[in-house]
């Protein structure tokens, strides 16, 4: 994934997460960490025993299916969910 494409991503996970949620007051951080891993072409892990952590992976099973490239960037992630 080349720059741009990875900047049209960035752009499309926080439209999506903000046309979901309206604010991002519970998923704001995680969030944040996600959209960083996009754009330095890292991993994040989500952490299922932190409250905020879980609604956070909780939207994005709703705005992702499990082919799409958010979940490459995720730990567990780029194989069908598998978090």
């Amino acid at each position: 994934m080349d720059d741009l494409e990875r900047l049209a991503l960035i752009r499309e996970v926080y439209l999506k997460c903000y046309d979901e949620t309206e604010t991002f007051e519970s998923v704001g951080e995680t969030l944040a960490y996600l959209l960083g891993a996009i754009a330095t072409k890292e991993q994040v892990s989500i952490c299922v025993d932190d409250p905020g952590e879980l609604e956070f992976q909780d939207l994005l099973f709703r705005c992702f299916e499990k082919d799409h490239p958010v979940w490459g960037f995720i730990i567990g992630g780029s194989n069908g969910y598998g978090i």
